[in-house]
């Protein structure tokens, strides 16, 4: 099981991490951190335009999510 604390610091870091991209001038992907039993998995994704593909995009990673018995996400900017 996933830790409050455990959530707080990825939290953190990623937040960090978005920091350091904005400032380089590079795009700011999207990225999932999945908490699961195995350990902890970077999603990164690259959003298309229109609403449709998008839903597809985030059902693929709900299916991924079940499939590693996630107990939490966090989502970063």
């Amino acid at each position: 099981m996933t830790k409050k604390r455990d959530i707080a610091q990825t939290i953190l870091r990623e937040l960090a991490l978005s920091r350091v991209i904005v400032r380089s001038g590079a795009v700011v992907l999207p990225r999932i951190v999945v908490f699961a039993p195995d350990g902890h998995h970077v999603l990164q994704l690259e959003l298309a335009e229109d609403e449709e593909s998008q839903r597809k995009c985030f059902s693929i990673v709900r299916l991924f999510m079940v499939w590693k018995a996630a107990s939490g996400f966090s989502l970063a900017l």
